[in-house]
């Protein structure tokens, strides 16, 4: 990338990348919401049983 607005650059007054923990919310239903959504990486993950994981995706790194 040469020049221009990318992710590191963005546009002045621009906000760019995650700005609210999901994963540290008090918020009873952003925990819910997290819960319900772990819950099913979980099944997903042992239903796959996997022998290895190379690679989990892009984000936080909280899996």
């Amino acid at each position: 990338m040469s020049g221009g607005a990318g992710a590191r650059g963005g546009a002045p007054g621009n906000i760019v990348g995650n700005t609210y923990d999901k994963y540290g919310s008090r918020n009873p239903i952003a925990r819910a919401l997290m819960a319900g959504f772990m819950r099913a990486v979980v099944g997903l993950y042992q239903e796959a049983a996997p022998r290895t994981a190379l690679e989990v995706g892009c984000g936080e790194g909280k899996l």
